[in-house]
Formats: C-alpha cells, sequence, structure tokens
C-alpha cells in the first residue's frame, strides 16, 4: 500500500512539473517541487511544440527520464528488504514442519 501510494505521488508529481514546465513558454523555469499534493491536482498539458530547445534542456530530460529511472532503481530495492524481511518475520516464527514454513513465507511475500 505504501510502495503504491509512493509511486502516485512520484507520478503525480512528474505530471505537475511537466505541465509547469510547458506552461512556463519560453524561458523553461524549473522548479523541483515534490509533495503529495500533487496526487489530487490536475494540470493539463493543452498544447506541446517538441523542438530542439526541449531537446537540449537538460531539465525536460530529468522530468521525463528522471523520475521513472528513481521509480526503477527503488522498487528492486524495496523488493529486496521486504524479501528479507519476510524471511526474517518467518523464520521467528519457528514453524513445526518444513512445508508450514514455506507456505507461510509465500503469504507474507504476498502481504508485502
Amino acid at each position: 500500500l505504501v510502495t503504491l501510494l509512493g509511486i502516485l505521488i512520484l507520478y503525480g508529481n512528474r505530471d505537475v512539473m511537466l505541465a509547469n514546465y510547458f506552461a512556463s513558454g519560453d524561458d523553461h523555469t524549473f522548479q523541483l517541487s515534490f509533495s503529495a499534493d500533487a496526487v489530487g491536482q490536475t494540470a493539463p498539458i493543452v498544447s506541446v511544440e517538441l523542438n530542439r530547445d526541449h531537446l537540449r534542456d537538460p531539465n525536460f530530460w530529468f522530468i521525463i527520464l528522471g523520475f521513472p529511472t528513481c521509480l526503477g532503481l527503488i522498487l528492486p530495492l524495496l523488493n529486496f528488504c521486504l524479501r528479507r524481511l519476510s524471511l526474517w518475520l518467518n523464520d521467528i516464527e519457528n514453524h513445526r514442519t518444513e512445508a508450514e514454513h514455506r507456505s507461510y513465507f509465500i503469504i507474507k511475500v504476498f502481504a508485502f
């Protein structure tokens, strides 16, 4: 649940920043603002003319590629940590049989 909320906040912020970037006109001011308030905001991108200036601007590429890259790096790390936590919690429970141990480990992995 926390992971899904984090993904929603991350992409909500990306969409708001992208809309602000294109709405800024030719000056392409960029402000990195990250908050949970961006989830409910609607900032539509009305019209976009992608030109060479956009493709040369590092802020544009940070918005477009930075957030998905961050998410792509964080999710496997989070998966590893939660799997280790599941294994640790399962080992603490001291199940009687190996089959019971595996069954409860699978339940914990799917729960996280």
